[in-house]
């Protein structure tokens, strides 16, 4: 059993440089969604397939008409580092669908973390649902964990 990793031993990246505004012409309730993807040690050789799990996950998203408009996603990533492969953004704005991203597994499974993370970024869009002009709506947010289940530390 590996020591007690404490906060200090991991930090959030952001990759993307500008966070993308709201669309507050688009009236309609909105569902904030993240898939985080676990990039650690242990999914090295699946890289292709984490590609693949994202992509599928954009296509089911947009087969539906209603999932297209409501559903804005974000891409986070964790192994001993979080990043923020991308911004919670309106799916239909975000024209590659998943297929640039690229993902390189090392380090260690710091789950925990990431779920705490994500959940902040989910939470931190609800309350610019509520802030903005026309007070967005919106239904409760969705995590994605794509992973093989094996934590640092349990």
């Amino acid at each position: 059993m590996g020591k007690p990793v404490k906060r200090s031993t991991y930090k959030t990246i952001v990759d993307e440089k500008d966070i993308p505004d709201i669309d507050t012409n688009e009236t309609q309730t909105r569902l904030p969604a993240i898939i985080l993807v676990d990039c650690s040690n242990s999914m090295m050789g699946s890289e292709d397939d984490l590609k693949l799990s994202v992509c599928a996950v954009y296509e089911e998203i947009m087969k539906n008409q209603v999932s297209s408009r409501a559903v804005e996603l974000g891409i986070m990533t964790f192994n001993d580092v979080i990043r923020v492969q991308r911004h919670i953004r309106e799916i239909y704005l975000q024209k590659d669908m998943g297929k640039k991203l690229e993902f390189k597994c090392e380090g260690q499974t710091l789950t925990g973390f990431a779920v705490k993370e994500a959940l902040e970024e989910l939470e931190n869009r609800k309350k610019l649902y509520y802030s903005s002009r026309s007070g967005i709506h919106c239904y409760s947010p969705l995590l994605f964990i794509i992973s093989d289940g094996a934590p640092f530390c349990s």
